[in-house]
């Protein structure tokens, strides 16, 4: 896949000489700070501190379960504001260590820290919201996310169940989804069959999935003065709570009815030029806003993060101001609004694409693709 150019109207040229003009006039680098720093080591503290409470026999009983909540959300917090950023190498200016704080973070989550770059980084960064070309909106058998995306009787009460798919989004992650990488020979736009270099990989995810499950459950059975039932199900209800925190944030940043999902024309086209297509397919919510970034490691941000995946997250309230007012400049698409009203768009969204979808008239499919119109975008 590759994008058409004449699309741009020299927003992406204006915008980067914006971004660094404020990094020249504010005498900062493109890396995290201090902030980060003390952010970091707070978040950390805080993560260690509920497993070591949980471990340490003093709470007993039903409490824990809580706790083993609170404990969930905490390793997804340092993941979005440290583990993402390092995974763009955007935390440090040491690839090394971005690599180190980035294995070392994400293992909190038992997701392979290996895979869920390719995924992110290779796959959904380059063409986010195109279907066969994102590896996170491709063929979906929980969901509808896509226009494009095949149809099945029961997504009509998808808008419904969304919310349980959310809640196991964590363990399907952990158990199924990295595991499917070593059985099928394409991902989207990645192909699979000699890249990943399978035995090797198997290895390294084999003893990423051994690390996790010693620390987050074989641990706890051993140390843990509680009945063996009672260890996994506070497992479960941390996975499920991680789960919750980690996709929340994220379903309206890419999936909802004010957002564009272009399609590939049949020589593998896609209309506009990267950087406005990575407009069209991102939503804001509250991107000034300094306790959001503090606390999700400007998620929220989303429009700033896919033009400057280089840039930590730290300096995206004062980048969001700019992307905005270069992109009603230029007359490109910039969508963003609360965070409530952003949910709210998902799940409408889902509701119109569980809907089934009416026949196409004879040659409308094919004139769509052709034509290269985006579809799906709140109409």
């Amino acid at each position: 896949m590759k994008f058409r150019s004449g699309q741009d109207k020299g927003f992406h040229l204006a915008v980067r000489a914006r971004v660094a003009a404020h990094f020249e006039s504010q005498g900062v680098t493109r890396f995290g700070d201090r902030r980060v720093l003390a952010k970091g080591l707070f978040l950390v503290a805080v993560t260690v501190g509920f497993y070591a409470t949980i471990l340490s026999n003093r709470i007993t009983g039903w409490t824990l379960l809580p706790l083993a909540a609170l404990f969930g959300v905490s390793c997804i917090l340092v993941s979005f504001n440290l583990a993402h950023d390092a995974a763009h190498d955007a935390l440090t200016p040491s690839r090394r260590l971005n690599r180190a704080i980035y294995v070392a973070t994400f293992l909190l989550n038992g997701t392979s820290p290996y895979l869920w770059r390719r995924r992110h980084v290779g796959s959904h960064h380059t063409f986010p919201n195109v279907q066969g070309g994102d590896a996170d909106m491709d063929d979906n058998p929980f969901l509808r996310v896509t226009p494009s995306s095949p149809y099945r009787r029961y997504f009509r009460y998808q808008h419904l169940y969304a919310p349980l798919v959310y809640m196991l989004f964590s363990p399907y992650t952990v158990l199924v989804y990295d595991f499917e990488f070593f059985f099928r020979d394409r991902l989207a736009n990645m192909d699979l069959r000699h890249d990943l270099r399978r035995l090797r990989v198997m290895a390294i995810v084999a003893a990423e999935k051994l690390a996790y499950f010693a620390i987050m459950l074989i641990i706890p059975l051993l140390v843990l003065d509680q009945p063996w039932w009672a260890v996994v199900l506070g497992f479960a209800v941390m996975q499920c709570a991680a789960s919750l925190a980690f996709t929340l944030p994220l379903v309206s940043t890419h999936v909802a009815g004010e957002i564009a999902f272009p399609e590939a024309d049949e020589s593998g086209f896609v209309e506009g030029s990267w950087a406005t297509h990575q407009l069209a397919t991102s939503m804001d919510y509250s991107p000034e806003s300094r306790l959001a970034n503090w606390l999700l490691g400007a998620v929220n941000a989303h429009a700033a993060h896919h033009l400057f995946p280089d840039i930590c997250h730290v300096h995206y309230v004062a980048l969001s101001k700019i992307i905005e007012e270069t992109a009603h400049e230029y007359g490109v698409p910039y969508h963003a609004m609360p965070f409530a009203a952003a949910l709210r768009s998902h799940f409408r969204f889902l509701k119109r694409m569980g809907a089934e979808p009416p026949p196409p008239s004879v040659g409308e499919d094919a004139d769509r693709r052709i034509e290269g119109v985006v579809v799906g975008t709140g109409a």
